[in-house]
């Protein structure tokens, strides 16, 4: 059975507050059917890693352009990482189990 979760990612800018180097401005890690989710958005991306110890599983990131990056059929025991440049709005991270 196919699953996939969505998550929309809220950005909050804070005025003139400035981010540094790669780290998540609005991050997130949980338990997620049986795996670890950990998404957000960072100074310039948005991501989506995903990790699931008995399943092939996979993430998708993508920004308020319509771009996306996804990562399929990823075996058991690795971590799946999506990500694409943030855009200022309607950014979102999904993860799949397969």
């Amino acid at each position: 059975m196919n699953t996939k979760t969505k998550a929309m990612i809220l950005v909050l800018a804070i005025g003139g507050a400035a981010l540094t180097g790669g780290s998540a401005a609005n991050a997130v890690t949980r338990g997620a059917e049986g795996g670890t989710w950990s998404y957000g958005v960072g100074r310039l991306s948005t991501y989506s890693d995903y990790y699931h110890p008995r399943e092939r599983h996979g993430s998708t990131a993508r920004n308020g352009y319509g771009m996306t990056e996804k990562a399929w059929g990823i075996s058991r025991g690795r971590w799946s990482h999506a990500s694409v440049a943030r855009t200022k709005t309607g950014n979102t991270a999904y993860f799949h189990r397969s």
